[in-house]
């Protein structure tokens, strides 16, 4: 009886009871007690409101209760007794409270059957029997009284009431905390005792035949109770484990249940949201569409297996929170009775996404767009051009004397260095105007919505603010420049490529006239097309000189007037490109000229060739010395002749690989030394002091070679090889050969002819007395890391 009282208190504190009992919704509310009715040992359940009216009942018998009414409130204490035929029915009533706000009463009846017999044993014991339980007891007798003087004590008691002397007994049920028990007057149960002793084990046990079904039937429906909360506890254990919110409502919307995640998400007490409106306390909206979703049903019915995940929750403190949704319909006997929705804080995933998106298109140093994502805005923007009512602006930027500041202050300086442009360029610009870093020191700009007078204008304004900007490093200043190349787009049918193409090419002129200049590039102007391919050729030759793949070759150099076979050996320089096929040097080293390459190309054939079996050039140096060994003679261009540090550079590579300089020697063109006859001179001079021999080569094509020639103190004249070719058909060639020779032998030089294919060539040098011959029909350029046995002085037809 006492957990029939707390099972009406806890129902009493249900939220959805005080909802319905405040809102006065009846329909719901008599399916609500049905429902807990059902699964409840309550003979009947009855709703009052304030003024003691039934509202809502729920039962086997609509019956009126004792103390379920207006009169009732007023004077009885919440707990009475009842009988009903042969039922004794115990009655509670509980308050029903929001927040110590009454809203109504609750009332429950337990029945107890089966006591006729107990009233035929109260007749022919002249005595009554009850049940007790903590501080209350019940007669199993209509006649009897009031017997809340019992004492509540276990086995045999005597107990006076001031009229009469009783004997009683009593003794616990089973498992449980009810007494049942038998109230004996005196005097006639001594008469009682003298004819049996065995008159107690017979009392008690019609007793307990008395009431067992009634017992029976209680246990076990305090024990489906039992189970029932087992359940709920259990359900509500795996709901609070669960990772993400979950809250289900009644079929109007009010909250019913919250679990803990559900509370964090909301910043919001269970307690407080049990019983609102879901509306009240969150706010769901579509982030595809931006609309807000207020229908829960038509959310369900939208649902997909897996969810949503482009829903933002906003809670009642204005937090928007990114969750991925799902919601599903609750039923109770067959009609909608809510919904339970399912809320995931993907903040920390939406986060993840967001930072690798991030990476993915920006440049970590400056902030900046990256060159891929540059490039995709670019391609969107051509997609959406129109004939004549579109005008943009593709500018490309390249910072002038960057590598001076890596160079001087290390690449720390650098990186502070482009995080100031990327700074100077972005606050130049429009919101709707994207910035790109590209690599390196180069930046793109696309100017949305701009002409190109107006894309000129802002190309010089940031010419003049970098060159305005002072960048100051570890005590030093620097001057930074930029070179602008800027191309518009104005018409549909454009292809990225050659837009690219064309704004890179406009940039490069732009540095190539001098530095901080704007050049407009146009798309199809053939002059950039062809600047542009030269400029793809000189990066393929950066690329191949940082990974290693230029490949040295040798050349042999014979003795035309004996028979002492090779002498001499001219080194020659071949690139290897990305497909492993070998490129001529006129392929390459006009474009590695202009482009200011010669310099590094020329230190890496000195520095590869006197590495590359430096052994063999140490012998050969030791048999020159004895008339013997082999020469090897270097190329070298006007750039290093304009370098102050390229003799130092020789003689520290000659230590190195401790190579005798009397086994090198050095070629320089007739028209270089003619450009910069006293930079040649002296370092002939250099050179040969240290024991280098030097060779003048292609002598005969300048207009004034013998007036120079006096002045150089070179070893070797080799006579161009356009007179040599057609020395055969031509008379005049055949006579600037003859003359070239000549001159050298009078001025003590050794004359070598180029371009020697053929034995008839051959002949005719001979009879010339030219010293030496060099061509193809002498041998063939080979790999210099490969050994190949000296031929002797015999032609190679090919």
């Amino acid at each position: 009886m006492t957990d029939s009282r707390e099972a009406l208190v806890r129902l009493a504190a249900d939220n959805t009871l005080k909802v319905t009992l405040e809102l006065d919704i009846r329909p719901q509310l008599r399916r609500y007690l049905k429902q807990h009715w059902e699964l409840s040992h309550f003979y009947q359940l009855v709703v009052l409101d304030l003024a003691g009216e039934s509202i809502a009942k729920a039962g086997h018998e609509q019956v009126r209760l004792r103390g379920c009414d207006a009169q009732g409130l007023l004077a009885s204490a919440g707990r009475e007794t009842e009988w009903l035929g042969n039922r004794l029915l115990v009655v509670h009533r509980v308050p029903v409270l929001d927040d110590m706000r009454p809203l109504g009463y609750l009332c429950g009846a337990f029945a107890l059957d089966g006591v006729r017999q107990s009233g035929e044993l109260d007749s022919r014991v002249e005595g009554i029997t009850f049940l007790a339980w903590r501080d209350h007891v019940v007669a199993l007798s209509k006649d009897a009284g009031d017997l809340g003087w019992v004492p509540l004590v276990e086995g045999r008691f005597d107990w006076n009431d001031g009229q009469r002397h009783y004997l009683g007994m009593s003794r616990l049920l089973g498992d449980t905390d009810i007494r049942i028990g038998l109230l004996l007057d005196r005097r006639p149960y001594d008469l009682l005792l003298a004819r049996s002793l065995g008159v107690t084990a017979l009392v008690v046990l019609l007793v307990l035949v008395a009431t067992v079904s009634a017992l029976r039937l209680f246990r076990q429906r305090l024990l489906a109770e039992h189970s029932l909360q087992e359940e709920r506890k259990n359900a509500l254990a795996t709901l609070s484990s669960i990772m993400g919110g979950v809250i289900t409502t009644d079929a109007l919307g009010a909250i019913r249940y919250a679990n803990p995640a559900a509370e964090k998400l909301l910043d919001t007490s269970a307690h407080l949201l049990e019983g609102v409106h879901w509306r009240r306390c969150f706010s769901l909206w579509d982030e595809a569409s931006g609309m807000e979703l207020t229908d829960l049903r038509e959310i369900c019915e939208a649902d997909h297996r897996e969810g949503f995940s482009n829903i933002t929750l906003v809670t009642a403190s204005q937090h928007r929170i990114p969750v991925h949704m799902s919601i599903a319909p609750r039923f109770l006997e067959g009609e909608p009775a809510g919904y339970a929705i399912t809320l995931h804080d993907i903040r920390h995933e939406r986060a993840l996404r967001d930072q690798l998106a991030w990476k993915a298109s920006h440049d970590d140093l400056t902030g900046l767009f990256n060159r891929a994502e540059f490039r995709l805005f670019i391609a969107r923007l051509l997609k959406s051009l129109d004939n004549g009512h579109s005008h943009h602006c593709l500018l490309y930027i390249d910072l002038d004397d960057f590598k001076v500041v890596n160079d001087s202050c290390g690449h720390r300086a650098g990186d502070d260095l482009l995080r100031r442009i990327a700074a100077l360029l972005s606050s130049h610009l429009r919101q709707s105007d994207k910035v790109a870093r590209l690599g390196g020191d180069e930046f793109g700009i696309l100017l949305h919505d701009c002409p190109l007078e107006r894309g000129r204008q802002l190309a010089h304004a940031l010419v003049e603010a970098i060159s305005d900007m002072r960048f100051g490093y570890g005590g030093q200043v620097f001057h930074i420049g930029a070179s602008i190349g800027l191309v518009g787009i104005d018409k549909p049918g454009i292809d990225l490529d050659d837009l690219l193409a064309a704004v890179d090419m406009a940039c490069y002129t732009a540095k190539e006239r001098g530095h901080n200049r704007v050049v407009i590039g146009a798309i199809g102007d053939d002059q950039m097309a062809q600047r542009a391919e030269e400029l793809r050729q000189a990066s393929g030759i950066r690329k191949a000189l940082k990974e290693g793949r230029l490949r040295l070759f040798r050349q042999p150099i014979v003795s035309v007037s004996d028979d002492n076979g090779v002498t001499h050996y001219e080194i020659l320089v071949r690139l290897l490109d990305e497909d492993g096929e070998l490129v001529a040097p006129d392929r390459f080293i006009p474009v590695a000229e202009r482009h200011g390459l010669m310099e590094e190309i020329d230190r890496w054939v000195v520095s590869h060739r006197l590495e590359t079996r430096s052994a063999e050039l140490r012998s050969s140096a030791a048999e020159r010395g004895a008339g013997g060994g082999f020469l090897y003679s270097i190329n070298l261009s006007g750039a290093s002749l304009n370098d102050p540090e390229f003799l130092d550079f020789v003689k520290e590579q000659l230590n190195r690989h401790q190579v005798p300089p009397t086994a090198i020697a050095f070629e320089i063109t007739e028209t270089l030394v003619i450009s910069r006859l006293d930079k040649a001179a002296h370092l002939i001079q250099a050179l040969r002091g240290m024991g280098c021999r030097f060779l003048l080569d292609d002598f005969g094509s300048g207009m004034s070679s013998f007036g120079y020639l006096k002045r150089l103190p070179v070893d070797y004249l080799k006579i161009d090889g356009q007179f040599v070719r057609d020395i055969l058909d031509d008379p005049v060639d055949r006579a600037m050969v003859r003359a070239i020779n000549d001159i050298g032998h009078v001025m003590k030089l050794t004359t070598i002819a180029e371009y020697v294919e053929n034995d008839q060539i051959l002949a005719v040098l001979k009879d010339f007395g030219v010293d030496m011959a060099q061509g193809y029909g002498i041998g063939r350029p080979q790999p210099l890391a490969e050994h190949v046995e000296p031929p002797q002085l015999q032609l190679v037809r090919h």
